[in-house]
């Protein structure tokens, strides 16, 4: 393996003389760097070129004060042929090390990255982008770490947009890095200094909608877009109930009133879904995609959102919507003689989606959905799986994690797309996967 350097040294060489990042005329923060920062014994690369899915093993049963390397959480990779493996650290020379780092988050970025995360139960105190062809780590501590805010239960926090750019949160800032050099990445911080930004949403331009606080005066709540031309945009408070639409444009449930010029008056039309575009212009469309067969309410912290090829579905509690389809007609879902009492975990492939979870008579449940009729499968018999959590692929199959009802042991399995016999593929360890992420 080949030792890069590059504009990272030079960058931490004037950090060094100067005590400080270098800023553009314009305020915004920019860091470059490349793979690692030099040292034989330092982290350099994972080895997870050969790896379908990673997940971290958790060891709750450890005492906090008196966790050690040997005892935390350990990352695992399910490799092409199906093995589980303990994922290993490997330094410049392709040696593997051993670090003092706790794995506590794994998601896939796009189709060449992933992140991790390491830090002490849900904290992360170190991040890194890992390359999947070879592994290669690119630390994130310089532009920021990651606050690992959500806006839906299962989406990632590191969003992405067409142009091989990918967006996070840090410290009340949104941090833009580009990809499009894979040996140096380059950041930069998008958002206002006056704004303390808590979430936000991208669509597939890079206009970027979030809602926050002003840092100075009285710290008022915000929401704003920011345009990919560098202008800002206030909104009406929406962000908690919008979404970024399959076409890359914002949604929002909405009211649909109108003003009527003969009669002097404004008339009700109903419960309708907004879209919001930005122009060639970088002006604001605001105009009514559709209307729902009932009123949404949606609550991002609260709800699954489920993207597939043609179509996004949400689940908030037990009430499944499609929102976005081709026919621009949002609905609600309604499965034959299964009631949902509680979501445990979703997930989707090309052409279904997947939900597992209790009925209202208390079954534990994993299904797949077709969404074209709402014709439901079980893939595993009701109440003899717990799942946590699980992926599903069409070609590979669910694997999944769960309480074995029979004997009380936690699992990791995998079973057919259409249900079927169930492979074990770690039993004996008997620890809950605190995440489990697809990334091949």
């Amino acid at each position: 393996m080949t030792k890069i350097f590059g504009k990272a040294f030079f960058v931490l060489l004037i950090c060094v003389l100067f005590g400080s990042f270098f800023s553009c005329s314009n305020g915004e923060e920019i860091y470059d760097y490349g793979n690692g920062n030099g040292g034989s014994s330092e982290l350099k690369y994972l080895a997870i070129s050969n790896a379908k899915s990673l997940y971290i093993k958790s060891n709750s049963s450890a005492n906090y004060s008196a966790r050690s390397a040997s005892d935390s959480n350990k990352l695992f990779k399910i490799t092409d042929t199906g093995y589980v493996e303990e994922v290993s650290y490997l330094d410049e020379d392709g040696d593997e090390i051993s670090i003092e780092k706790t794995p506590v988050a794994v998601n896939s970025v796009n189709d060449d990255y992933i992140f991790v995360g390491f830090g002490w139960n849900s904290s992360i105190d170190n991040s890194y982008l890992v390359r999947k062809s070879d592994g290669a780590v690119f630390s994130l501590d310089n532009a920021g770490i990651p606050n690992g805010e959500r806006n839906y239960i299962n989406e990632q926090f590191i969003k992405t947009d067409n142009d091989n750019n990918i967006y996070y949160t840090s410290s009340g800032k949104i941090i833009k890095i580009s990809l499009n050099d894979s040996d140096f990445l380059s950041a930069i911080t998008i958002s206002p200094s006056t704004d303390d930004v808590y979430k936000f949403d991208i669509d597939r331009d890079g206009n970027v909608i979030y809602i926050g606080w002003l840092r100075t005066g009285n710290g008022n709540q915000l929401t704003r877009l920011k345009k990919v031309n560098g202008g800002l945009a206030n909104l009406d408070d929406i962000f908690d109930d919008c979404w970024i639409g399959l076409d890359g444009n914002i949604y929002y449930p909405g009211q649909d009133v109108r003003w009527d010029e003969q009669d002097d008056c404004y008339y009700y039309y109903g419960s309708c879904i907004k879209r919001i575009s930005v122009d060639s212009s970088y002006n604001l469309i605001d105009e009514i995609y559709g209307y729902p067969e009932n009123q949404i309410y949606l609550y991002r912290g609260s709800t699954y959102k489920i993207d597939m090829t043609d179509r996004i579905v949400f689940i908030h509690d037990s009430t499944i919507y499609e929102l976005y389809n081709d026919p621009g007609i949002p609905r609600r879902v309604t499965l034959t003689s299964l009631d949902i009492r509680t979501v445990t975990a979703v997930a989707s492939s090309e052409n279904y989606y997947y939900i597992a979870g209790y009925a209202t008579n208390n079954d534990t449940f994993l299904i797949k959905i077709d969404p074209t009729d709402d014709f439901y499968t079980d893939l595993l018999p009701r109440n003899d799986y717990d799942v946590y959590a699980f992926t599903a692929s069409e070609m590979d199959g669910i694997v999944f994690n769960a309480l074995r009802m029979n004997d009380g042991k936690k699992v990791l399995g995998k079973v057919g797309i259409n249900g079927g016999d169930v492979t074990m593929l770690d039993e004996e360890s008997n620890a809950e996967v605190i995440c489990l992420e697809r990334i091949n």
